[in-house]
Formats: structure tokens, C-alpha cells, sequence
């Protein structure tokens, strides 16, 4: 396809100049993965202008370029230049088009929410796989797809590598897309030219803001799944946005609640939660059904709901999403066991309200004290810090309170800024080094008593600095279980 026949289809508002006759090779943003006869897209970020690196993408061998700026004078022969009034919404198009539109291919299943969205999507995974189905799956912890595994640098790729990876799945035979849809990806136009058969919401907290700067800002993000995209959805009612999104949605729809609502479509009553899982009554259109899960808490209980509903609106029938969630295992870092002589539990919660839920789901388990290591992430929203605290405090009978990714802000001073929520007379130790900080809580811990090592999951790095640093949870976990053992 040329240039100009890719432009026509994806952007015909774009204003172009010149015309190469050969085919485009490759629609990209990243002027260092240029190849030659690349279609370069000059994206406008916060922090860095694709514009300036037009010269770059042109020596590596890019013949067109789509920009928001005119084409400069004297435009070399052979190339093309596509003027369009915003790029980041161009890109996804370009890119669906480039691939042969491979969405409509495969049943797109996207969830997006604060909290939730790798539980949703890997609940989804196991439901679709034991319906005899293929799913490919992008998530926070990785891709996965025919056997194949990678690791993943976005929560929701650039609109590209979404449309590059949407055609691998459909070239391996997959039959579903199961994805989550974070908050950047969807103000920044990620899924453009995606078509989505099913979104899903899962809850709405304070996250992010450094980002979107206001909470209805971020709310207004994750709207666009169901405004722009999604041709059905399934929402959390318990959460007062997903009420608000459940009831502006005209599509085919689904809505769910862990608490019991009387109007919700798939609701649970006499929720019962133990190490081992959780078990409830479901309340269908169908008629009620037993609902078992391996996961515990009401938090994971509104996950599975979510995926559950999101599946029946892909065309999975009821007791078949119930038969696959009842084997289903939890993601890796939710509430993920580490075996042991003290009860270890490592998570992924770095949100107030994920500490609040996976506190909440610990502590009737609990027969001892429960301990708690966490830290906020730097060069993130600093006004969620105290919050943590203050959640962490409410649950837990002693909070450790360490580093997080730090990134480019001084450790000590996140952790200060922590422990200025922490209510008068909290139980609470600051250790700035997370690896201390574990073998501390780990140490202390007796028979009866439980750690909880959240904000990290399944993360294997700590970043500090720009510098992305070996390290996880799980194995820090280990090595102090260990050492109890050694003395």
C-alpha cells in the first residue's frame, strides 16, 4: 500500500504533500525502529516532541511522514508529508490499516479501572481457554499468545505496537484479544482503530493524578472505553462511577455487584472467604447459581464478576464462565502465597483503596498481628501517599513503611511524606530499604502472625533513579523465610 492509498483509507482528513509510489514497510512513532520506506508518526508527548526527531526517522530511510505541522519547503522527492490536526488520534488508524485492520478479526475484550484489570484479564484468559477458545492477552505483567510469552512496557502499548501485537495474535489463530485499557492509553488514542466487542469497568480511585491532575479528569479517561469504543460493556455498580457509566451506556450491557445490589444483572449474596477461596449465591437472569472462586476477598469477588459478565457478552455460556472460574488460579502478585514458617503474602496493591481491599480480605484470616510493608511510588501523585497510610493503618496492626520505586525523587522524603498520614498512636517502623524492610517484618513475625508485602506483585525491578534495579518480592520473601529457618 502507498502512502497516499494508506493515508486515504486511515486519515482522510490528513493534507498531504508529495507522493512516493513505494509501499509503506512500516507505520511507527519511535524514529529509532525506522526501517526503510517507514511511515513515520511524529506524536506530541508530555515530555518528548516526535517533531524533533523527524530528521532522525528520514535519515534511517522513513518515505512519509505524518505531522501536525506543514511540510517543509523544498520536500525532497519521493517522500510523502500528511499534515493531520492531531497525530496521537491518526497513529491507531494508520497503524489498524497498515496490519489489515486486525481487530475485526478478533473478539477485542478490554477492561479498565483503577484496581483490577490484570485479575479481569486473567480470569478471562482461563474462562476463554476452557471453552475451547484462543486468546491472546495484554496485560501489566506480560503478553501471552499461542504458547508464547514476553514482557510487556506499558499497561496499554502505543497504538503501533497494540496494532503490531493485535496481528500476531490474529496471524497465530487467535480467536479473542483480552486487554487491558489503562487511563494514558485511552486519553492518548492507544486503541484507536481498535474495534472493541466488550469493555469492562471495574472501580474508580484516587490514582494517576499526577497524571490526569483532577479525579473527574481521570473518571472523564476511562469513560472514553464505553463512549468511543466498547460495543457492549459490563460494569461494577458497587462502584458510583460504574453506576454513573452503567446508566449512560447504550449497548448491550451487564452489570454486576459483590455486594449484593437488587438491580445489579449478576449480583452475590452470603459471601463466604477463606485462605482457600471464596464461595457466594449468584443471582443471574438465568436464575441463581453456586459461585466458587480460589481467590479470596469481595475485591477478587468483583473481578471475577466482571470477567464473568464480560464473557457471557462475548457469547460464553453462563455455567461454563462459572465452571472455568471455579478452577481458575489467581494472577501472579495478587495476594500470591510465599510458603514458609510465618505466613508471607506478597500484592500488587499501591492504591488507598487496593490496601484497604486486600487488608480487608487478610484480616479476618488473621489469628495474630498482621504486618504490613509497603511504599508509594516517586515521581507519582503525592497526595495519594498519606492516604496509604491512613488505609494501611485502619487493618493493619503494624505498617513498615519502605521505598517503592522511587524513581527520581529522594527515598526519604516519600517515606515522610507517607508517614504524615499516619493517625496518632498507628503502630508503625519506616525502613527506606525494601529489602531490610521485608527481612524485618519476616524476622518479627511469629506463628499465627501474617506479612503482607504489597505495591510491587509481580514486578521484578526496583527502579531508583532512571536505573531499573533487579529485585522481587517474592524471592526477598524467600531469602528472609530462609534466614528464619538458617538461625
Amino acid at each position: 500500500m502507498t502512502p497516499r492509498t494508506l493515508l486515504q483509507e486511515a486519515t482522510p482528513q490528513a493534507v498531504v504533500t508529495g507522493g512516493g509510489a513505494g509501499a509503506v514497510s512500516a507505520v511507527v512513532s519511535d524514529s529509532r525502529a525506522v526501517v526503510d520506506g517507514a511511515m513515520f508518526v511524529a506524536l506530541r508527548g508530555l515530555g518528548v516532541d516526535g517533531h524533533k526527531y523527524i530528521e532522525a526517522a528520514l535519515s534511517r530511510g522513513a518515505r512519509a511522514v505524518v505531522a501536525e505541522t506543514d511540510a517543509p519547503p523544498g520536500l525532497a522527492a519521493g517522500l510523502t508529508w500528511a499534515r493531520v490536526p492531531s497525530t496521537s488520534a491518526a497513529l491507531g488508524p494508520l497503524a489498524s490499516a497498515f496490519f489489515g485492520h486486525p481487530s475485526r478479526a478478533l473478539e477485542v475484550l478490554a477492561v479498565t479501572g483503577t484496581n483490577g484489570k490484570t485479575s479481569v484479564t486473567w480470569l478471562l484468559e482461563q474462562i476463554l481457554l476452557s471453552c475451547g477458545m484462543k486468546p491472546g492477552v495484554l496485560s501489566t505483567v506480560e503478553v501471552r499468545y499461542a504458547g508464547q510469552r514476553r514482557p510487556t512496557r506499558f499497561t496499554t502499548p502505543p497504538a503501533d505496537e497494540l496494532q503490531a501485537l493485535l496481528a500476531a495474535f490474529r496471524d497465530a489463530g487467535c480467536t479473542h484479544a483480552v486487554m487491558e485499557a489503562s487511563s494514558h492509553g485511552l486519553v492518548q488514542g492507544r486503541l484507536g482503530g481498535t474495534r472493541v466487542a466488550v469493555g469492562g469497568f471495574t472501580n474508580l480511585t484516587r490514582d494517576h493524578l499526577d497524571y490526569h491532575g483532577t479525579l473527574e479528569a481521570y473518571r472523564d479517561a476511562k469513560r472514553l472505553l464505553f463512549t468511543d469504543l466498547a460495543e457492549a460493556g459490563c460494569f461494577n455498580v458497587d462502584d458510583a462511577v460504574g453506576r454513573e457509566l452503567a446508566a449512560a451506556f447504550e449497548g448491550r450491557r451487564r452489570t454486576t455487584s459483590a455486594r449484593g445490589l437488587g438491580d445489579a444483572d449478576l449480583r452475590v449474596e452470603d459471601l463466604r472467604s477463606g485462605l482457600e477461596g471464596s464461595e457466594a449465591t449468584l443471582h443471574t437472569p438465568a436464575g441463581q447459581r453456586r459461585l466458587a472462586l480460589r481467590l479470596l476477598g469481595r475485591h477478587n469477588v468483583e473481578n471475577a464478576l466482571v470477567a464473568l459478565g464480560m464473557a457471557e457478552l462475548a457469547g460464553v455460556p453462563l455455567d461454563s464462565a462459572l465452571a472455568a472460574l471455579a478452577d481458575a488460579s489467581a494472577p501472579p502478585g495478587r495476594l500470591e502465597r510465599v510458603p514458609g514458617p510465618v505466613s508471607v503474602v506478597v500484592d500488587y496493591a499501591h492504591t488507598p483503596d487496593a490496601l484497604d481491599n486486600v487488608l480487608a480480605a487478610l484480616r479476618p484470616l488473621v489469628a495474630g498481628r498482621l504486618i504490613c510493608v509497603f511504599g508509594a511510588g516517586g515521581d507519582r501523585d503525592p497526595g495519594k501517599r498519606p492516604e496509604m497510610a491512613r488505609a494501611v493503618a485502619r487493618l493493619a496492626d503494624l505498617a513498615i513503611v519502605t521505598s517503592d520505586n522511587p524513581r527520581t525523587e529522594s527515598p526519604d522524603a516519600i517515606v515522610a511524606d507517607v508517614v504524615r498520614g499516619m493517625p496518632v498512636g498507628a503502630a508503625w517502623e519506616a525502613q527506606v530499604d525494601r529489602r531490610a524492610a521485608i527481612e524485618r517484618a519476616v524476622a518479627m513475625a511469629t506463628p499465627g502472625d501474617l506479612v503482607l508485602i504489597a505495591g510491587k506483585g509481580h514486578e521484578t525491578t526496583q527502579t531508583i533513579g532512571t536505573v531499573q534495579h533487579p529485585f522481587d518480592d517474592r524471592d526477598e520473601a524467600r531469602r528472609a523465610l530462609a534466614g528464619r529457618v538458617a538461625r
